[in-house]
């Protein structure tokens, strides 16, 4: 993390200390009065203050009242202690908060810090610049993309659709190298292989990600890692995804790769390819004949591809005057039965892992999908510019012409050193305006 930001973090959180007394007490000797706040390690839940008075923020009316009926089930003592309001009214007034990622970063300094009691079974991987300094908030749901498997047309080709390492991705076609060796068949074929969107950054990153790089591996807004050699090898990928033609034209150019994403999924006119959370992917499956299955992304040479995904989750007001009760509210929403509102009240998809997955019930079987294949991405890391914070690092990304580089090495007009040095060069350009104050004014 950029040194100077790391300092603000750490004021922030003196500050915090120095305004709230956020003490973890374990036993019955411990009294929740407004300032502490009480676990009791035998019940394995944290006190209630005895006056407290709940108001959460939630995305929806259904999830809300959803969430104040199990509070009032679970804790019969204290029905009625809990309130819901939406999204649409005022945020980060309310005592508990359900935000996104870039909410929970802009509001940094207005969130209590939570006990590490809360971290059992979460995916703080997702959100380490939130939470690096101190634990300040609970990523419970995503969004981002995955791959997706026309089953049928595998199927029709007589290929094999077992699984048998059961991380719900086909084992034929598991691996790019496995894929990149059947160019004979698709070449065979009239469908779009695989439709890559050689003009648009967040479907494209999970391939920059095929030699295990990731941006800002070191939470510094100043360092993005692309002059690393993680990146240099997941450009290789680039390269050889490059020697096919998988939309089946005539040049296989680069100004042929443009964002069909929408339109193979309407004309079910694809073999693989890649969709986000909010494409109605259920209701798109269900209008065509041939059957699709969502899945993490196949490896390369042994590396995991990981799409970025931004997440959702809980975290607490420093202003709350019942902290301890309010951290009973978010351990009891982020266990299973708590996960399990998420999925029956909104239609996001949850946070899971081995321990939690098993016990989760989906009507909606592309959803479940969609929840076991983001275990394998990684959360756009939520780190500001120190020069100018209200500028995220991840606007780098989105900001600089890194497509027209890749097309260039797509139609092999730049060799992987070259299209390596171009992207750190354009990425230094882009971090010097982003990095600048408003304050500063050009000469």
């Amino acid at each position: 993390m950029d040194t100077r930001l790391q300092k603000f973090f750490l004021s922030m959180i003196l500050l915090i200390s120095a305004l709230t007394v956020a003490f973890v007490f374990r036993g019955k000797s411990c009294t929740p009065d407004g300032l502490t706040v009480c676990f009791d390690a035998k019940k394995n839940a944290f006190k209630i203050e005895d006056n407290a008075q709940l108001k959460i923020l939630v995305p929806n009316a259904e999830y809300g009242q959803a969430v104040v009926a199990y509070w009032d089930w679970y804790h019969p003592e204290a029905i009625g202690k809990v309130t819901f309001e939406l999204v649409t009214e005022t945020a980060g007034s309310q005592d508990v908060l359900f935000v996104t990622q870039v909410q929970a970063g802009r509001l940094y300094d207005q969130l209590y810090p939570l006990s590490p009691v809360l971290t059992k079974n979460v995916d703080l991987n997702k959100v380490t610049a939130l939470n690096l300094d101190h634990l300040t908030y609970i990523p419970l749901t995503a969004e981002g993309f995955s791959f997706l498997i026309n089953k049928t047309r595998l199927e029709l080709l007589s290929l094999s659709l077992e699984d048998k390492n059961k991380d719900g991705l086909i084992d034929t076609v598991d691996t790019f190298e496995k894929i990149i060796e059947l160019k004979a068949l698709w070449d065979s074929l009239q469908v779009e292989v695989l439709p890559i969107a050689l003009n648009e950054p967040y479907s494209f990153y999970p391939y920059l990600t095929a030699g295990n790089f990731k941006i800002f591996e070191d939470y510094d807004a100043l360092i993005p890692g692309f002059d690393t050699p993680e990146f240099k090898q997941s450009l290789q990928l680039i390269q050889d995804l490059s020697k096919i033609s998988w939309n089946q034209s005539e040049t296989n150019a680069s100004e042929t790769y443009t964002w069909k994403l929408d339109e193979v999924l309407v004309q079910d006119n694809f073999m693989f390819t890649v969709i986000g959370s909010w494409m109605g992917l259920n209701e798109r499956d269900a209008a065509v004949q041939s059957e699709w299955i969502a899945s993490k992304f196949p490896t390369y040479q042994g590396n995991e591809l990981s799409p970025l995904v931004k997440t959702s989750g809980l975290a607490i007001n420093i202003n709350t005057l019942y902290p301890s009760a309010a951290h009973e509210l978010i351990r009891i929403l982020k266990s299973i039965k708590g996960l399990q509102l998420l999925i029956d009240y909104t239609d996001k998809i949850p946070l899971v892992n081995e321990e939690t997955f098993p016990y989760l019930t989906f009507n909606d079987p592309h959803r479940s999908e969609l929840a076991f294949a983001y275990q394998y991405s990684v959360g756009e890391p939520i780190i500001a510019f120190a020069g100018n914070p209200e500028n995220l690092a991840i606007e780098l990304y989105y900001n600089m012409d890194l497509m027209k580089i890749m097309r260039d090495l797509w139609d092999q007009k730049i060799t992987i050193d070259e299209a390596q040095s171009l992207v750190v060069a354009e990425a230094t350009r882009v971090i010097e305006i982003l990095n600048k104050s408003e304050d500063v004014v050009d000469e």
